[in-house]
């Protein structure tokens, strides 16, 4: 549903979708859908996630966070694992990501048209 907000910690989850307009603040969690080989984390439509010192692995066909139009994803102190190439896609328009220094992201970083993902420099370059 629109305009939700979400705040989680210290869980444990299988994948986290925010759609229309709504938010999720996720501190010390794990994120993990490598047994489901889906994307772990999806965001859309005017709607923002926050992952704080938290863990997100994908599977080996799927990206483990996808960003679609007009989202944002920032990441503060986590790690993104993929055995996939691309572990994050900022497919967008409009899309933004942004990773802190301690951020580490183990994967490429997929870029569409006019997104920005950041993490010490411009990553869609």
């Amino acid at each position: 549903s629109g305009n939700a907000v979400a705040k989680i910690k210290n869980s444990t989850m299988l994948n986290l979708e925010v759609r229309s307009n709504s938010s999720a603040n996720i501190k010390d969690s794990t994120i993990n859908c490598s047994a489901k080989d889906i994307n772990c984390v999806i965001v859309e439509k005017m709607s923002y996630i926050n992952l704080s010192s938290s863990t997100i692995t994908g599977g080996a066909n799927a990206d483990a966070i996808v960003l679609w139009s007009t989202s944002q994803v920032d990441l503060y102190n986590s790690t993104v694992n993929s055995t996939k190439s691309s572990s994050i896609n900022v497919g967008g328009p409009y899309s933004y990501l942004n990773a802190n220094s301690n951020t580490t992201i183990n994967g490429t970083v997929t870029c569409g048209n006019n997104v920005i993902a950041w993490k010490d420099a411009d990553l869609c370059q």
